[in-house]
């Protein structure tokens, strides 16, 4: 079942439930649906690079291109101008968001072809992780059965979309689903404990900085936090401290491992096991 058949699915038998929550808006499955077919790409087997800080428009390109043929690529919003114009050079990338020109020679993409990642470049210059629709959808159906997403489920993302850690452990597993995505533009501590107290999610995606900043955020002590089935973390060894202060709170955390080569889903501790 493809990407486009799934979203047709919940628009069919869930149009007026909320599918994404964001700042400023909400939008639900009809919604959604008819912001996916607005949205303006280069022809099938080019690609489109989106640069910005995580949106509704983000996800509904996303979509868009999953339902038209054409290849996402995702861009860093930390990176250096020149650093970024020679990744869009080197994806061949047709068309780009956020004012960037695109590049001078187009790459033609095979039929299937859906997301360009490129690596953070730790360890040298980023590399472009080239994943097909198939092995995206896979990777999804994973995530779905390690992780317990069901229409019921209620995920606050707050990990850059533009890592495919946060754009596709949780996000788009939970959106196929059927269940509804709360999505910040950025990570903020304070917002993400005034969320999962008033908007009460069942789980949430973090890092060991995210950790970190939020166990040491003043409101963590009295922050409701019996919502939370679990929260899935990776990314980076995490320290046992961290663990052990989520877990004193009564929530697992369920350790993911990945790369971006990988969609990234490889190895998970189902929450049951944390």
């Amino acid at each position: 079942m493809s990407f486009d058949a799934r979203l047709q699915r919940w628009v069919r038998e869930t149009p007026d439930a909320p599918a994404i929550v964001g700042d400023d808006e909400t939008v639900n499955w009809c919604e959604l649906d008819v912001r996916v077919d607005a949205v303006e790409l280069p022809p099938p087997g080019q690609a489109i690079g989106w640069l910005g800080h995580n949106s509704i428009a983000m996800l509904a390109a996303f979509l868009a291109c999953a339902r038209r043929g054409v290849v996402f690529v995702p861009l860093n919003v930390r990176l250096a101008e020149a650093e970024l114009q020679t990744i869009v050079e080197h994806a061949g990338v047709a068309h780009v968001t956020g004012g960037l020109a695109p590049a001078r020679e187009l790459q033609r993409f095979a039929d299937g072809d859906l997301l360009l990642a490129y690596t953070s470049g730790t360890t040298g210059v980023p590399k472009g992780a080239l994943h097909t629709q198939a092995a995206m959808l896979a990777n999804i159906d994973a995530a779905i059965a390690t992780q317990g997403f069901d229409r019921g489920t209620r995920a606050l993302a707050v990990l850059p979309l533009f890592h495919v850690g946060g754009l596709c452990i949780q996000t788009l597993p939970v959106l196929a689903a059927g269940g509804t995505v709360r999505l910040h533009t950025r990570f903020d501590a304070g917002a993400w404990l005034h969320d999962v107290a008033q908007w009460r999610p069942s789980t949430s995606l973090v890092v060991p900085a995210v950790m970190r900043a939020l166990t040491e955020h003043v409101d963590w002590p009295r922050t409701d936090l019996s919502s939370l089935r679990f929260v899935g973390a990776g990314s980076s060894i995490i320290p046992r401290a961290l663990i052990e202060a989520f877990h004193a709170r009564g929530v697992p955390v369920a350790q993911i491992y990945g790369a971006t080569e990988t969609g990234p889903v490889s190895v998970v501790l189902r929450p049951e096991e944390a």
